[in-house]
């Protein structure tokens, strides 16, 4: 089997410019996701939209309220996948080719303020929920 050598110090510089928890959205199933700085694959959430766009624009809401820019998730995403020192794991590469997802019609936009409210707190509860799982298996926060 051909082993890959990783660039420890590729990771370390892209890593220090990503937040350290990203919402990103599994495309196989449109299920909301919760990655890891630093850590292969994701956290699965239960949460998912009623489709691909509505899950993307709940996940890019919560994103946008923590801070997170959609390069950021995009370089996540990939450093999540194929590991943090590959070039697609630097937010600066998706600069002007990434944007949100756009808004979409149906139940997200069509619910009460107080339903789209639960629908937030319901991925929120869900990030914390899988915050808590790694934090347990980790030892405890850092």
């Amino acid at each position: 089997m051909l082993k890959r050598k990783i660039d420890t110090e590729a990771a370390a510089a892209n890593c220090a410019l990503l937040p350290s928890l990203c919402a990103g959205v599994l495309l196989s199933d449109h299920s909301i996701i919760i990655i890891k700085r630093g850590e292969l694959g994701y956290y699965a959430t239960g949460t998912r939209g009623a489709s691909l766009e509505e899950s993307n624009q709940l996940v890019d809401d919560w994103n946008e309220k923590n801070g997170i820019t959609p390069e950021q998730r995009a370089a996540c995403e990939c450093g999540s996948m194929f590991g943090w020192d590959c070039g697609g794991a630097r937010a600066e590469r998706y600069k002007g080719r990434v944007e949100k997802a756009p808004k979409v019609s149906g139940r997200y936009i069509t619910v009460t303020k107080s339903g789209a409210l639960a629908i937030i707190g319901t991925l929120g509860q869900a990030i914390q929920t899988a915050e808590s799982a790694w934090f347990s298996r980790a030892g405890g926060r850092n």
